[in-house]
């Protein structure tokens, strides 16, 4: 009880909004190991150095050129290994190379088997899996796959989705299906929304495509996790500047995918309504099979996965399921909102409080695995 109880303390110190996001705990080592399988999978382990390990976590990151090494990832995980646990991060080289694919599942089932063969890995215990983002695809698919489905202590998952169609419809900026938007979405994502749509349906010569591919990358990886970026004027400024070094073909696409053509509106609804693999990116079929606990948790200030896609997947998961759900206006889909954004929300800071308090709690049960372990 008293190991949960600090824990859980860490945790709130080093996620909340009052904690300095430039700064990371101290007496946490990181270390690179091989996962076996394809040439090259591999992963960072994170372990306390100066408190015990009682608990084992394997961490899901989302699209993302960086995978675990994108500096606000590195910072959670040492948080995360600051409060007790033995943290195993693979990278995807999937969603590294920012395409949505199922077959990231693969490398999370690697990295499961390479946890619980770690030195600090609690005996008869089983790693909880916390995903982030489009990370919820291969955790969920793991989870409920018959193979993995007992192999680990529980599935976390933060700013998932359930349904690919009305995720890709919000991302793109398209008016929803049914009812009103929930927050407007965050233009800097359109880029990896086009390198997951584009295709033959575009009419682009293959060499335009590519040069805008290699462009839409570029502009991702100078843009996010940058807050200087955010503001219309200077996106679109980077943007119109690495446009320039294209040719015509390729500028026009390029221009189109970041959503700064006239006919960029259009281009993604075509795309979107040409699209035919939705089913390799639907994980709610497969749910059936789960049988570890869920903990379901969304911001509801997300500008790149509606919160509504937390009631998507919960609806997703089978009878009599143990599943918990909690949304948060503490973090956005990347991090913690600062205390000057929530100024305006004190009247329902208690609720918040109430809501980390329980997201803290989950990821320490599940984390220190309570169900025996086979």
């Amino acid at each position: 009880m008293k190991s949960r109880l600090a824990a859980g303390a860490k945790l709130a110190r080093w996620l909340g909004p009052w904690a300095e996001q430039a700064r990371a705990p101290r007496g946490v080592e990181r270390r690179e190991i091989a996962l076996g399988g394809d040439v090259g999978a591999r992963a960072w382990v994170y372990v306390p150095s100066e408190r015990g390990v009682h608990g084992s976590i394997v961490f899901v990151h989302g699209i993302s050129p960086w995978g675990p090494a994108d500096p606000r990832s590195d910072r959670f995980l040492r948080v995360l290994a600051s409060a007790g646990f033995v943290v195993t991060a693979p990278f995807l080289p999937e969603f590294i190379a920012l395409r949505m694919s199922a077959s990231a599942a693969r490398d999370v089932q690697l990295a499961i088997a390479a946890s619980r063969t770690l030195p600090e890995h609690p005996k008869n215990s089983r790693p909880a899996l916390l995903s982030v983002s489009f990370g919820s695809l291969p955790a969920l698919s793991v989870a409920a796959a018959p193979a993995t489905a007992e192999a680990i202590g529980g599935v976390i998952c933060f700013g998932g989705f359930g349904d690919p169609h009305a995720t890709f419809i919000h991302a793109a900026g398209l008016a929803p299906e049914h009812g009103t938007r929930e927050a407007e979405p965050d233009p800097l994502v359109l880029p990896a929304l086009a390198l997951n749509l584009v295709g033959p349906e575009t009419h682009a010569p293959h060499q335009a495509t590519e040069a805008a591919r290699a462009a839409w990358r570029g502009y991702i990886e100078a843009t996010w996790g940058r807050e200087e970026f955010r503001p219309r004027d200077r996106h679109e400024s980077l943007a119109r500047t690495l446009a320039d070094a294209l040719a015509p073909e390729a500028r026009r696409l390029f221009l189109r995918g970041c959503g700064l053509s006239d006919d960029a509106r259009d281009f993604f609804a075509m795309a979107l309504l040409t699209k035919r693999d939705w089913l390799d990116l639907d994980v709610r079929p497969h749910l059936h099979g789960l049988r570890a606990p869920v903990r379901l948790m969304h911001a509801r200030h997300d500008r790149v996965i509606p919160h509504a896609q937390l009631e998507a997947l919960r609806a997703a998961l089978p009878d009599g399921a143990d599943v918990r759900c909690y949304r948060t206006g503490l973090f956005g889909h990347s991090g913690a909102r600062s205390l000057r954004d929530l100024v305006a929300e004190i009247p329902a800071l208690l609720g918040e409080a109430r809501a980390m308090l329980g997201m803290m709690s989950a990821i320490v049960d599940l984390g220190f695995d309570r169900r025996k372990a086979r």
